[in-house]
């Protein structure tokens, strides 16, 4: 197990780990939480660990979630070195996650005193609500475009990405402008 979680993060170039880290996502069964993806992180520096610690990813509402966010486009435009730190810049285009979520609150909002939906059980409830979510995402495309810089440090001979506050705009860009979506704040 150790030699395939090192083995899962070396690279020879900063653009390599960038495109291994982005394909992972793209293609894990468990995308955004694959336990391997907290190892290309420079070590307890990254929130990417406690969004992998999320046990049930494969109920139904993050199996939805995931579908949007896995489905992502990406450029690799340019990278830089200089020593052991490195730039890669990156073009995504994703879904608008923080405003379908938020179209998606509303939704569960305008119906939360209609006597059908409260007399749904949990089970029932959780349906309903996908039902809601690829309902309001209908009405969205994939033309969230972003272009961001993602920081990588050099570590015992491998590129590892920085810590979270050198690549939050990376990572919201990775959620389709979740991370500040919510603030009115989107990039």
């Amino acid at each position: 197990m150790i030699l395939g979680v090192l083995s899962a993060c070396t690279s020879a170039s900063p653009e390599d780990t960038v495109n291994d880290f982005l394909n992972t996502i793209k293609t894990s069964e468990k995308g955004l939480f694959d336990e391997s993806l907290a190892n290309y992180w420079v070590s307890d520096s990254s929130e990417m660990s406690e969004v992998s610690d999320i046990e049930n990813y494969n109920d139904a509402s993050a199996q939805m979630y995931l579908s949007y966010i896995k489905d992502f486009d990406y450029t690799i435009l340019d990278s830089s070195i200089d020593g052991d730190s490195a730039v890669v810049s990156i073009e995504f285009t994703t879904y608008p996650i923080a405003e379908m979520s938020m179209a998606w609150m509303m939704e569960m909002f305008n119906n939360l005193f209609d006597p059908d939906i409260a007399a749904l059980s949990e089970e029932e409830l959780e349906i309903k609500s996908v039902e809601w979510f690829e309902e309001v995402a209908s009405n969205y495309s994939k033309d969230r475009v972003n272009i961001v810089s993602v920081n990588l440090e050099k570590v015992d001979g491998e590129w590892l990405f920085s810590g979270d506050e050198d690549n939050f705009e990376f990572i919201n860009a990775l959620f389709g402008g979740m991370l500040s979506g919510f603030d009115g704040d989107e990039q």
